[in-house]
């Protein structure tokens, strides 16, 4: 009795058909319960962080677009530019007044020497150095005024000019997530950066944010498209920057 029995493709059963009606259900436990409820939960909260997260990062890329150059807080004072394109084939970063500081092999094949004008300290550049290969209008040097207070000084893409003239506002991030609202004065190129379409501007900084600058700092210069207005705009933006903390951690 309760065997099972085939034949062929035919399947017979001789066990009880009929449903015990005595049988209880039998209830989950308040653990079981609690388990169900913890996971619910925990899947509700990773959906949305997750949904969250992709929103920051579209809002993001759609209302921030950032600058390939760095940007470097420096002294103030006068920058020595390249008068001519050539190779630099001397450098003397401890000149003082009267001395050659650097030396340039020019096209036409003279060589071009430019003396110390001031017995002062020196910021040299990146193409500060032996051999480097430069244009006309290249800064090599910057003669450091301490009267003259910080500098903030770089280059924007085309594509950036294009959003400046659209009225999309410039801001200053720093390294450590500080954000300045600031002005941009586009500077004469004179041949400089015209290999890479480049343009030279001064980043102007307030006076109580150029308080919270010191020399050597580095940031990034983005410009920000406003697309919703300001007081919804800046919620959403606490919003998402709150959530990312909460599970970026940064």
């Amino acid at each position: 009795a309760g065997d099972l029995i085939t034949m062929d493709r035919v399947l017979g059963y001789a066990g009880p058909v009929k449903v015990n009606a005595n049988a209880r259900e039998v209830r989950p436990s308040l653990a079981m319960r609690a388990g169900r409820l913890m996971r619910s939960v925990a899947i509700v909260a990773l959906s949305v962080g997750l949904v969250a997260i992709a929103g920051s990062i579209i809002h993001a890329r759609v209302v921030y677009s950032y600058e390939p150059r760095p940007v470097l807080v420096q002294d103030g004072g006068e920058t020595l530019r390249a008068t001519a394109a050539g190779q630099i084939t001397y450098t003397n970063d401890a000149a003082r007044e009267g001395d050659v500081i650097y030396s340039i092999a020019i096209n036409s094949g003279d060589l071009l020497s430019v003396r110390m004008p001031c017995d002062c300290p020196i910021s040299p550049s990146s193409e500060f150095y032996e051999g480097a290969t430069i244009l006309a209008g290249t800064p090599l040097v910057q003669l450091v005024d301490e009267s003259a207070g910080l500098v903030v000084q770089t280059s924007i893409s085309p594509e950036g000019a294009a959003r400046l003239f659209a009225g999309d506002a410039p801001q200053l991030e720093m390294s450590d997530g500080r954000v300045f609202d600031v002005t941009l004065n586009m500077m004469n190129t004179n041949g400089q950066d015209q290999a890479a379409a480049l343009i030279p501007v001064e980043i102007v900084v307030s006076e109580d944010d150029l308080l919270d600058l010191s020399v050597g700092d580095a940031a990034r210069l983005r410009f920000h498209r406003e697309i919703l207005p300001d007081a919804i705009s800046a919620s959403v933006n606490q919003v998402l920057a709150g959530v990312k903390r909460r599970f970026v951690g940064s």
